[in-house]
């Protein structure tokens, strides 16, 4: 049950200010978990979480709270992808929403940044099916691989694997977007 908090908590501080993806923990739950419904179970809470706080910061950003500046001040958040976020809103909004947290850009920038495109009914309707998939996949993807490919392999050393494929992909991330 522990986890399952801190995956809602974790998914709704990723929405606001925290700047590692929810998919970290989702995975070590998947590793963990021998029950795959209740690691999809597991994706629809984080979701929830994350929808909890995309809704706040939307409404904090459509109140005229300046979360920009404010998120200018969180790593990995950089000008460029504000820029980024404001071409494909008003380019497309579904297209930006479902594909834009799937690329490093994310998600807290596009709710702060959404209200000058679109109502926070079709925000949240995009944003459901847009964070679910990418957790989805990443869950899937970590338990099949700890469930079935490396089944053999000790806890111990599915341990030392998540945490050297995170280490390795942040490290990646960083180099190339910046700290």
């Amino acid at each position: 049950m522990f986890m399952v908090i801190a995956i809602f908590i974790w998914g709704f501080a990723e929405s606001t200010l925290f700047f590692i993806i929810p998919d970290v923990l989702l995975s070590l739950y998947a590793i963990q978990k021998n029950g795959f419904v209740r690691v999809i179970l597991a994706n629809f809470i984080c979701v929830l979480g994350a929808i909890v706080g995309g809704t706040i910061t939307y409404s904090l950003s459509a109140g005229g709270t300046d979360l920009i500046n404010v998120l200018m001040n969180v790593p990995a958040i950089h000008p460029h992808m504000v820029e980024h976020v404001h071409e494909q809103l008003s380019s497309n909004v579904f297209v930006a929403l479902i594909t834009g947290p799937l690329f490093g850009v994310p998600y807290k920038i596009f709710a702060s940044v959404a209200p000058e495109y679109t109502s926070l009914a079709i925000f949240l309707m995009v944003s459901i099916p847009a964070r679910l998939a990418r957790f989805l996949f990443i869950s899937i993807l970590s338990y099949m691989l700890s469930h079935y490919v490396f089944k053999q392999l000790s806890m111990t050393a599915k341990y030392c694997v998540w945490s050297a494929v995170w280490l390795i992909g942040y490290g990646i991330y960083f180099c190339i977007i910046g700290f």
